[in-house]
């Protein structure tokens, strides 16, 4: 199991994942953006994407592939990620996720995130949690 930061070679992997996000998912970068992939050997199994912005940071997309669930994958890159954001200085990481995903809710609980505020309807007609870790 590999964590390292996205390569264009990853792209169309990348969007494939995605697609267990959104069905057209289409890996979309700023200025801001920051991408790390997981490994599974050879194969691309999970990634992250999220953004620093001066001295906060927000997680945008996290997927792990559902035959790779479960097995620690998703905390391996989530610690990952907040190792890279605490080089940058920021207060705080937040995040949204949806209130019936129970899994990821667990797994961000587990790595220290807490719930914030309830988001009425931010997909569509789900609502989701607020999430946030403060790092200071």
């Amino acid at each position: 199991m590999n964590v390292r930061k996205y390569s264009k070679k990853d792209v169309e992997a990348i969007n494939n994942l995605g697609g267990f996000l959104h069905e057209k998912y289409n890996l979309s970068l700023n200025e801001f953006s920051r991408c790390l992939v997981l490994e599974d050997g050879v194969k691309l199994v999970g990634f992250v994407v999220y953004d620093i912005i001066y001295e906060r940071a927000e997680i945008i997309d996290v997927i792990i592939d559902p035959l790779y669930r479960k097995k620690g994958y998703g905390t391996k890159i989530i610690k990952e990620v907040i190792k890279d954001i605490k080089k940058s200085l920021c207060k705080n990481i937040t995040l949204e996720v949806n209130c019936k995903n129970k899994s990821a809710i667990n797994l961000y609980k587990n790595v220290g995130f807490k719930i914030e505020a309830l988001r009425k309807c931010y997909y569509n007609d789900e609502d989701a949690y607020l999430m946030k870790l403060d790092l200071r």
